[in-house]
Order: structure tokens, then C-alpha cells, then sequence
């Protein structure tokens, strides 16, 4: 009998907003009969974007909904970009949303990949010169011999 399910995304990230309907569509496809490899790790990755306490809100009573919240909001990765397209090479174009370093582990995430680990990648800036930083609002580069995909999102852990 549903025929909807809504997910808030009007404020939030591309981020936000692409791990919480990739986790809901692997649940409905799930209930649905066709339960995908890995359908934990989905759900699981709803801990690591921003995101209040969660609840079960008013499904069974109005009192866990009236204990105030112990912390604002949890966040445990930042977005870092987006994959704009992929040679066969493995060079991979990206927009770069928050600044990064050569020198870090970043992962990919993608519709049907909960994540990739990489901490081997190059940063080449629009001259294809390499550098040791992706600044924001920059076109760049990464080298990589990860799959990815044009659309995967790149995040970063916070410190």
C-alpha cells in the first residue's frame, strides 16, 4: 500500500541526499523480494552523513520523541566532490566541493558500491600539472586504479 516514501533533501547535500535514498531504495527493493549483496553496509552508511539522533519518532509512543537529543547533529565524513567523468586511463575529472590533500584516505561512494578506500590517488590541477592539493571551486584531476564511475561521490573523514 505505499505508493511514496519522502526523504527530506531540500537543504541538504548532494551527499545527504544520495546515501539516504540509495539506503531506501536498497531497503524497498529488499522488501520487494530482491535483497542486494551488502544491504547492512547501506543501511549503515545512513551513520555517516549529517545527521541528527535518530528516532523512532511518534511509530510507538510520544515519549522517545519528547527526550531532547544529546548532541545537534553527528557527522563523521564531509563531502569532497563528485566524479564529472572517467578516462580508460583511470584519470578522473572531478568538482572539488571542499578542499583536500594528496596525503589523506579518501572513499568513493556509488549507487550500487557502499564504498571504495583510497589513499593512493594523484591530484593533477586543469593543467594537468600535479599538485598536492584539490582546492574548491577547481577543476582537478585524480589518478586512481579504483573503479569509479562518472556520479560517485568523493567524502573525506573528519578529524
Amino acid at each position: 500500500g505505499v505508493h511514496a516514501v519522502k526523504i527530506e533533501g531540500r537543504m541538504k547535500s548532494v551527499y545527504y541526499t544520495a546515501v539516504v535514498a540509495r539506503a531506501y531504495r536498497k531497503a524497498l527493493d529488499a522488501l520487494d523480494g530482491r535483497e542486494p549483496p551488502g544491504l547492512e553496509d547501506y543501511k549503515n552508511e545512513l551513520h555517516n552523513i549529517s545527521h541528527r539522533e535518530y528516532s523512532t519518532g511518534f511509530y510507538f509512543d510520544s515519549r522517545e520523541i519528547e527526550t531532547p537529543t544529546r548532541e545537534s547533529y553527528l557527522q563523521e565524513y564531509r563531502l569532497l566532490g563528485t566524479v564529472l567523468g572517467v578516462t580508460a586511463e583511470g584519470l578522473a575529472e572531478i568538482d572539488v566541493r571542499n578542499s583536500f590533500s594528496k596525503n589523506r584516505s579518501i572513499q568513493y561512494i556509488g549507487p550500487h558500491v557502499p564504498f571504495i578506500d583510497d589513499s593512493g590517488f594523484v591530484i593533477f590541477n586543469e593543467k594537468m600539472e600535479e599538485t598536492d592539493k584539490a582546492l574548491h571551486g577547481k577543476r582537478h584531476f585524480l589518478k586512481t586504479d579504483k573503479p569509479l564511475k562518472t556520479g560517485f561521490i568523493i567524502r573525506g573523514r573528519l578529524n
